[in-house]
C-alpha cells in the first residue's frame, strides 16, 4: 500500500472548505456530493459508503463555487477514507478560480484556516525508548 504524503510535499496547494461552505460537485450521473477539499489536479468529496463509488471509478460533472462560478471536472477515484473520496483529476482545474476561493475561505473563516495550516504542519510524535522510561 502507498503512503501518503505530507501536505508539505504534496505537489498541489489544497482549498479545504468549512462544512458549511463545501461547495457541490454536480456529478453527470445527478448525484452530487460536498467537496471537502479542491487542488489544481484533484479533489475530496463527501461520499463515505456509496456502492456506486469505488476506487478506480471515472466521475465527471461540475464543481458550482460560492461565486456561481463553475469548473468541469472529470477523473477517477484513487482513494477512499472515512471523510470521502479522493479523486485524481485528468485535467488541471483553473488556478485562478482556487485562489480566489482560497482568499473567500481566508476571509470569511480565518480561525479555520489558521487550524487547517497548524494541523497540516504538525510532525507526529514516535515513541522513542527513552519514552517508557519517562
Amino acid at each position: 500500500m502507498s503512503e501518503q504524503k505530507p501536505p508539505s510535499e504534496r505537489r498541489y496547494f489544497r482549498v479545504p472548505y468549512p462544512d458549511n461552505e463545501q461547495p457541490p460537485f454536480q456529478a453527470d450521473s445527478g448525484q452530487r456530493y460536498s467537496v471537502i477539499d479542491v487542488s489544481e489536479k484533484g479533489l475530496k468529496i463527501a461520499a463515505v459508503n456509496e456502492p456506486d463509488l469505488a476506487i478506480s471509478t471515472r466521475l465527471s460533472g461540475v464543481i458550482i463555487f460560492h461565486d456561481g462560478k463553475t469548473l468541469e471536472a472529470e477523473g477517477v477515484a484513487i482513494r477512499q477514507d472515512s471523510d470521502g473520496l479522493a479523486i485524481a483529476l485528468d485535467k488541471s482545474l483553473d488556478v485562478g478560480q482556487l485562489f480566489r476561493e482560497q482568499t473567500y475561505i481566508r476571509k470569511h473563516y480565518p480561525v479555520f484556516m489558521l487550524q487547517k495550516v497548524s494541523k497540516q504542519h504538525q510532525v507526529p510524535r514516535t515513541e522513542t525508548p527513552d519514552d517508557k522510561d519517562a
